[in-house]
């Protein structure tokens, strides 16, 4: 109820009424406090629109620029939803060059971070590039069949040029070594059959942040350490990010 002490009958017989925002009041009164009756959907617009106003920033977006150069700020429902992003259209967000999820993770084409340039477009010529990352420990090979040895965690997308070392300690088998990623083959398989550190390398494209980069090997004869495998490497002319899971 809204109170106005100052409106005289005459000038509501007169032809003067007071008025509110959507429908016009359906009762004046009279009396010395004279009483302004709003309509129940003015009261129903009001809280509607205030709540509106409220709640834009929960369940809205914000966009500026066009099209694939749109950029903004999206609201999120899930931990993987993007809530920031920047070059493409808002319905294209998730793959777009920059974003950044609900839960913290960025992902984007390039950055320049404290001076150091980090690249999805690694460049991994065949053993010329800064190693990045080792699991430089010896590991026995013995095993009959493939099995997971050592493994990087892939932080940066990119190509990268794998390199490492396998030995046969017996003259009489031989030994097989190979990358794997997220336990695939993607390398070729490479073979000792002397006791003499071999170091093989090569590149391995289209890797994407959360792969797994894998050394696996094998022997001709189970049982008895016959192989071991060392110095598995990352490198690249960019250096790429990655966490060693098992040295």
């Amino acid at each position: 109820m809204i109170y106005h002490d100052e409106i005289k009958q005459d000038e509501i017989l007169g032809g003067f009424q007071p008025t509110v925002s959507g429908s016009q009041p359906k009762e004046y009164y009279n009396e010395e406090k004279k009483v302004i009756q709003e309509t129940s959907d003015d009261i129903i617009q009001n809280i509607d629109e205030a709540g509106r106003r409220l709640n834009v920033a929960e369940t809205g977006t914000i966009k500026v620029g066009i099209a694939a150069n749109t950029g903004g700020i999206n609201r999120a429902n899930f931990s993987t939803d993007i809530v920031f992003w920047a070059g493409a259209t808002q319905e294209n967000r998730t793959t777009a060059p920059f974003r950044v999820d609900a839960a913290g993770n960025l992902t984007a084409t390039s950055a320049t971070i404290g001076g150091s340039l980090l690249d999805t477009d690694v460049d991994a010529a065949a053993n010329t590039g800064t190693i990045a990352k080792s699991a430089n420990t010896s590991r026995d090979i013995s095993n009959a069949a493939y099995t997971k040895i050592k493994e990087f965690a892939i932080l940066v997308a990119g190509s990268y040029d794998v390199v490492f070392t396998i030995n046969n300690t017996d003259n009489n088998f031989t030994t097989f070594g190979q990358t794997f990623k997220n336990g695939v083959a993607v390398g070729s398989e490479q073979t000792s059959a002397t006791n003499v550190d071999v170091t093989f390398n090569e590149t391995i494209s289209g890797l994407v942040v959360g792969d797994l980069l894998q050394f696996y090997g094998k022997t001709t004869k189970a049982g008895a350490p016959w192989g071991t495998v060392t110095n598995f490497r990352l490198r690249a002319v960019i250096i790429p990010n990655a966490t060693v899971n098992t040295d």
